[in-house]
């Protein structure tokens, strides 16, 4: 810590937490971490935002939407998009590849095009 800092710690037995304030940056330490409002959470950032842990959920009792100049949903293991109807839209050019056995799979399944090249 230097003289531009402020700090406040609040501690009881192993559980501590910290906050940590310098020029331009805060800091806070602690075990669990709660944002709550009755209206509306707002988080700006000019760069990035970013969020890491064990399991990171998102829940929205509405709608949720995502969109970025370049978005990406991926995932190491597996990965699954799911919904009662849904919809994979691309305005130019849409690629769908597996490096292994896939799976085309209906009850009706449909394949519409002005040219449709199979093999």
């Amino acid at each position: 810590m230097d003289e531009s800092s402020i700090v406040s710690e609040s501690s009881q037995g192993e559980n501590k937490s910290t906050v940590t304030q310098n020029f331009g940056d805060v800091k806070i330490s602690c075990n669990n971490f709660t944002i709550e409002a009755k209206q509306k959470i707002s988080l700006t950032a000019e760069s990035s935002i970013s969020t890491t842990g064990g399991s990171t959920s998102i829940k929205s009792d509405t709608s949720l939407d995502l969109q970025g100049q370049t978005t990406s949903i991926k995932g190491d293991a597996t990965s699954s998009l799911q919904g009662g109807e849904t919809t994979v839209k691309a305005s130019t050019a849409l690629t769908l590849e597996g490096g292994a056995e896939s799976t085309l799979k209906g009850s009706m399944v449909n394949v519409q095009g002005t040219l449709i090249k199979i093999g």
